[in-house]
């Protein structure tokens, strides 16, 4: 039997979400840029092509030069902006939770984001899901389990695709319609899960494409929207977020910056790093007539 909530009794959790991206892969395209120009790259002005020592040892400075200075971003951008949002934010949170989207991600992939976060995450925080009802629900616990205090949240990071209106968890994904999250689906969280006392604000922060803009370029769109009803500070931009920096090297080797390739043998090969990001998410220029920075609704 659940004692009764009190008021004076409140534990906070802090959430970190991140979306699918089943159909991206941008290590495979990638790679296949590098080679492409390596294949085509002629040798130095009065080098001997027929010196194959000469020539293996130039390549090899170029492979090593393609590799370092790639800004990676590829399949699992998301899951690693959630894992350093997990280290980076948590302590806000009496509790630390990741939330992720499970379709499209290979077993191999799902258990290496796990790993991560569980070095950040609250014991039994980690919840995988597949639909935006399993996460408006998980968002919904009135307490945590085992806890008779009253849940409350603090600060929420999403990472996801998104257009105007919308946040995309499965963007064009096989269940994209179930993992679609718009004003409809907003209007379905609790707002006492983030009235906090003393007067504080509740913080949801989209690193999402364009979730404060209202279609027609201006500020506007989801984030207000989702800002009125939860009575929470939201932080959006209107114009598209890129993720290019979640496996940057900054001119490291792939083994430097501690770069692993998860490679399940069935050419779902992805850049991962067991700490998560390597940089954050930074804002794009597009579209360039939206207004630029990061706005907060409130």
């Amino acid at each position: 039997m659940t004692d009764k909530i009190t008021e004076k009794c409140v534990k906070y959790d802090y959430i970190a979400v991140a979306g699918t991206s089943e159909y991206f892969n941008l290590w495979r395209q990638t790679k296949s840029i590098a080679q492409d120009v390596l294949e085509g790259m002629p040798l130095p002005p009065g080098t001997q092509i027929a010196d194959p020592e000469f020539a293996e040892e130039y390549y090899d400075e170029q492979r090593k030069a393609v590799r370092t200075t790639y800004d990676f971003g590829n399949k699992m951008m998301f899951l690693a902006q959630a894992v350093r949002a997990l280290k980076e934010y948590g302590a806000v949170g009496n509790y630390r939770t990741f939330i992720y989207f499970t379709t499209g991600y290979s077993a191999l992939q799902r258990q290496a984001a796990e790993e991560a976060a569980a070095k950040y995450a609250s014991p039994d925080r980690i919840f995988p899901v597949s639909t935006v009802e399993e996460f408006i629900a998980l968002i919904n616990e009135a307490t945590f389990p085992g806890e008779t205090c009253e849940r409350k949240i603090k600060r929420i990071d999403l990472f996801c695709h998104g257009e105007p209106n919308e946040l995309a968890f499965g963007y064009e994904g096989r269940k994209e319609d179930d993992q679609l999250f718009e004003i409809e689906q907003a209007r379905k969280l609790d707002p006492a899960r983030f009235e906090l006392p003393h007067k504080l604000k509740a913080d949801i922060y989209s690193w999402a494409c364009q979730t404060g803009n209202d279609e027609e370029n201006n500020w506007g769109g989801l984030a207000p929207a989702l800002a009125k009803h939860t009575g929470t500070r939201v932080h959006a931009y209107a114009r598209r977020t890129l993720y290019s920096r979640s496996f940057h090297t900054g001119g490291k080797s792939e083994s430097e910056a501690g770069l692993v390739r998860l490679d399940d043998g069935k050419e779902n090969i992805v850049i991962w790093h067991p700490d998560g990001a390597l940089g954050g998410v930074t804002e794009g220029n597009t579209p360039g007539s939206a207004p630029s920075g990061r706005k907060v609704f409130e």
